[in-house]
């Protein structure tokens, strides 16, 4: 039987980035996005001082789409490239330069005069002005901005998001099939383990007598602590879960994260259980499937 149709488009990877751009006559507003894989929702803020104000308005923009991972926005506000920018001068500072220049000459025994230029590039002698955006036009814009590159890092996502969905099926896949093939595998086990103990007590008793009836009742017994069948039944349940989880419109990723805990634990069952070379062979297959569905995990929201 073939595999179920996903309806691809409602996970979402934790990994996006987004770009904005607004105008202000001379003014710029850039708004970068970015977000990262995180337990959480961490938010973060780079922007100018005088829009801190804005943080919290902010913040709940960001809360409201994203629920997993680490976001950080930066704001920047510059003069357009047509803008006519005058830089503002210090004359207080640069007298101060040009004066301990002179006493240094003095000092050396120098007479050459400080040309102005030497003045002109000394630090906070020669400003440009700020951009700055003020006024609550502004801060809509500023809002507008910040919306507009999270949409776009959220449609990052969730095209990320499809490509995760289908690993993650295509890996579903897998451990299903390692699961049937070990399912198959278990009466055959659980027999080989009745015939071998029978033999090892015939070899050990040689030709006492026993009572056979209470024997093969111990040596049943034994063989049925081999029996993963109950293990090889959870691990299917838990794969119909997380097959569940892929259709989901929530954040699913901690709850794909400990599905894969379970299953690993299965698994590690397994193996610890069934003495048998050939199912051990498909539960180091099994278990090595579950870490790259559990790397895939880790982005998902």
């Amino acid at each position: 039987m073939g595999r179920p149709l996903v309806p691809f488009g409602m996970l979402h990877s934790m990994t996006g980035f987004g770009a904005a751009h607004r105008r202000n006559g001379t003014r710029v507003l850039s708004v970068e996005a970015r977000s990262v894989n995180h337990r959480f929702c961490d938010v973060r803020f780079n922007l100018p001082r005088d829009l801190e104000v804005l943080v919290p308005q902010l913040e709940a923009a960001v809360r409201d789409r994203v629920r997993r991972g680490r976001v950080d926005v930066v704001v920047v506000v510059s003069f357009s490239s047509d803008a006519v920018v005058e830089p503002s001068v210090d004359l207080g500072r640069a007298r101060g330069y040009l004066s301990a220049y002179r006493q240094l000459a003095a000092a050396l025994g120098h007479t050459d005069e400080v040309p102005l230029v030497t003045i002109a590039q000394c630090p906070g002698v020669m400003r440009a002005p700020e951009a700055r955006l003020d006024g609550d036009e502004d801060r809509d814009l500023v809002e507008e901005a910040v919306i507009a590159s999270l949409e776009q890092l959220l449609q990052m996502r969730q095209a990320e998001g499809d490509q995760l969905a289908r690993a993650l099926s295509d890996h579903l896949d897998v451990v299903a099939g390692l699961r049937s093939s070990i399912a198959g595998a278990v009466p055959r086990t659980v027999v080989d383990r009745q015939n071998k103990l029978r033999r090892r007590v015939d070899e050990l008793l040689d030709e006492r007598s026993v009572d056979e009836a209470r024997l093969a009742q111990e040596v049943a017994l034994l063989a049925d602590r081999s029996d993963v069948t109950e293990e090889v039944e959870r691990l299917d349940s838990h794969l119909k879960q997380f097959r569940k989880l892929l259709e989901s419109s929530e954040a699913v990723g901690r709850k794909m994260d400990f599905l894969l805990q379970e299953m690993n634990r299965e698994a590690n069952t397994i193996g610890s259980k069934c003495n048998d070379a050939s199912v051990a062979h498909q539960v180091v297959d099994l278990k090595a499937e579950l870490e790259r569905l559990r790397e895939q995990v880790q982005n998902v929201e």
